[in-house]
């Protein structure tokens, strides 16, 4: 279900199988290994930008904005809306480097 999310495993998990939907629709499976070994390489990054407080709950609208695009036949908007969400988790991850590295001093 897209609007319910009570914990934050299930919210993981609809993020997972999202993801591991639009590589297997792309038919392409040299880019779906490509993806799933970026995917893999990033996890770390990932599990510390959703471990913001709000993050999680932003990334879950992104992705069900994303998918509303896509459904509509919408690749333009998708994309966009992709690129949006790769800057807010880009924008929460320096954040988090910035934190550390104050705290850490």
């Amino acid at each position: 279900d897209l609007h319910s999310f009570p914990t934050r495993r299930s919210s993981d998990l609809f993020v997972s199988d999202f993801h591991a939907t639009l590589y297997q629709g792309s038919h392409n499976a040299r880019l779906k290994n490509i993806l799933e070994n970026l995917r893999d390489q990033i996890q770390r990054y990932r599990t510390t930008s959703l471990s913001f407080p709000g993050r999680m709950d932003i990334s879950l609208k992104e992705h069900r904005q994303i998918l509303q695009a896509i459904t509509k036949g919408d690749g333009a908007k998708a994309s966009l809306l992709l690129q949006e969400h790769l800057q807010n988790t880009k924008k929460t991850l320096l954040e988090f480097l910035r934190h550390e590295q104050v705290t850490s001093k």
